[in-house]
């Protein structure tokens, strides 16, 4: 086992696999790094990819990848390896503020006082759990070009490549970085930068969204009322500017309450008219009605009163989402007509034999990342028994699985979902791994094509063919510890579904069961003290 910061060739080689090198588009490059887009295999979607070139920190990056924030890009990995540092970040689809800064002044407005709160605000949230680390982050590169606006207002804060972990009791930075317009006097050498430093950066942000300059020798052009809150940002002294952006935070909502109560008595007046109006359209409304049906009385003609349509949910895709968060029974989305028309034309002849499957049903899940909803469930009668399995999509698609005379059958009405199905359901069936599993529409002899790199939660494997042996290579890690474990060793075929696998040194042996592109590892016999470096688990074929 191996617990170091410096990845070797494998594990780079494993890292590389998470990211499909095809669809690399270099956004940005430059002497120092490379960033660029790719997507995501097991996560199927785009990221972002960035090389850092001759430069460590990946430290910095490893404490940023065990926060979870909305307003702060997800980590998905990092890794160093031959002085470079390597980081796989969420893509944020959105625009840069500078981008909406520049199109507002173009057409002649600025940001209001109401905006930039809104902005400041979240960007303050994602500053109070980095500055609140042990030790704390500071990013010193907060500008418009760093702040990410998502098509819902959402803010993302970007970009720590000149990020750093604040240490105590150093008077100064070892060097001087951060964009000169927006830098707090400490990043030119007049003290450590910390957290008070970011907020002299929000305080010049402030200033240009609202004025749309920059900020000259700390001399303020804006005269609104947020300027005492930006003259108290951007003090020289740093004990002169906010405690914390929590306490910066505070003022702005202050501020805000402070708009609330002056546009209150407008709110007042304007809804005590509308109040006026609905009165009097009601008093029409039930007076046109009553007059409408007495009329029709006297002349015996039966008034046209309109009355709401009844809505029914039977025939349309059902919301699976509200059915499992109202906790109703999952035999509503069985007895949904669309639903049912489409397990009769996927399932075919196995129709009557999979709807018999779901007689006991088990407790639903939903899975909020993928958003689908699923349902087991079993029929036992004197001879044989049968378990079924149904996916069904928020968007209407449908997976589905049936045990039956000791084989498994898949089934995907999106053919596509066939080289990747559901884990769900194939969790469920590697639990009896004597039994094989049959794809609708693929051949028995998938199965023998056992060659190549598959990738698995925290762990890769790759299968190479020697002679009418298969050897196979395995690394495991733990991301948060970098606990690393190698394997090496050889397959051994018991059937055309099942392998064992051995390697002497640890005492090491698994039962393999391989079917289409992939295989699930079940440990029979380890001599490794640690659980969390086992290799079980679905691997899939890349």
């Amino acid at each position: 086992m191996k617990k170091s910061k410096e990845a070797d060739e494998l594990e780079f080689e494993f890292f590389q696999y998470q990211y499909e090198p095809e669809t690399l588009q270099v956004i940005k490059e430059s002497e120092k790094s490379q960033v660029a887009l790719v997507y995501h295999k097991e996560i199927e979607s785009s990221c972002i990819l960035k090389q850092y070139y001759q430069k460590d920190i990946y430290n910095l990056y490893v404490q940023l990848q065990a926060i979870q924030h909305r307003n702060l890009p997800t980590i998905y990995d990092v890794l160093y390896y031959n002085q470079d540092t390597y980081v796989l970040e969420e893509y944020i689809i959105g625009t840069s503020l500078r981008e909406v800064l520049q199109e507002k002044i173009e057409r002649g407005i600025l940001f209001s006082e109401t905006e930039v709160i809104s902005i400041v605000v979240q960007i303050c949230e994602a500053l109070s759990v980095l500055h609140t680390q042990d030790p704390p982050i500071v990013h010193r590169d907060i500008k418009p070009e760093n702040i990410m606006m998502k098509m819902d207002g959402m803010i993302k804060l970007i970009d720590f490549d000149i990020a750093r972990v604040v240490k105590q009791g150093q008077e100064k930075d070892t060097r001087l970085l951060g964009t000169e317009e927006y830098a707090s006097p400490e990043h030119f050498g007049y003290g450590q930068t910390n957290e008070k430093s970011d907020l002299y950066s929000m305080g010049v942000l402030m200033h240009e969204l609202l004025t749309g300059k920059r900020l000259q020798q700390h001399k303020l052009v804006y005269r609104g009322k947020l300027r005492p809150i930006i003259q108290r940002c951007v003090e020289i002294d740093p004990e002169k500017r906010y405690d914390s952006v929590i306490a910066l935070q505070e003022a702005l909502e202050g501020y805000k309450t402070n708009i609330r109560i002056e546009k209150k008595e407008w709110t007042r007046s304007i809804i005590l008219l509308v109040l006026i109006v609905a009165l009097c359209g009601l008093y029409y409304n039930v007076f046109w009605k009553e007059r409408t049906i007495q009329l029709a009385t006297k002349t015996n003609v039966q008034p046209e009163i309109e009355t709401a349509t009844e809505i029914t949910t039977e025939t349309t895709i059902p919301d699976v989402w509200n059915i499992y968060k109202n906790e109703a029974s999952p035999s509503r989305i069985l007895r949904n007509e669309t639903i049912q028309q489409k397990l009769e034309t996927l399932l075919g002849a196995h129709y009557a034999d999979f709807m018999l499957g779901l007689s006991i049903l088990q407790e639903p899940s939903y899975n909020r990342q993928e958003d689908y909803y699923y349902i087991r469930g079993s029929e036992l009668e004197e001879f044989s028994l049968k378990e079924s399995g149904l996916v069904v999509h928020a968007d209407g698609e449908i997976e589905c699985g049936l045990w039956k005379n000791d084989t498994y059958y898949y089934y995907a009405e999106n053919k596509e979902r066939y080289d990747n199905p559901n884990i769900d359901l194939i969790t469920w069936f590697v639990q009896k791994p004597e039994y094989p599993i049959q794809f609708k529409g693929r051949s028995d002899i998938d199965h023998y094509m056992l060659e190549g790199d598959y990738t698995g939660e925290s762990g890769y494997l790759k299968l190479t063919k020697d002679n009418k042996r298969f050897l196979v290579q395995g690394l495991r890690y733990q991301k948060k510890f970098r606990m690393r474990r190698d394997t090496e060793g050889v397959l051994t075929k018991i059937d055309p579904y099942n392998w064992r696998y051995s390697q002497n040194w640890e005492n090491v042996t698994w039962e393999v069961k391989q079917f289409y592109n992939f295989l699930y590892v079940k440990t029979v016999s380890d001599d490794t003290e640690d659980e969390d470096l086992k290799f079980d688990g679905l691997y899939i074929r890349k």
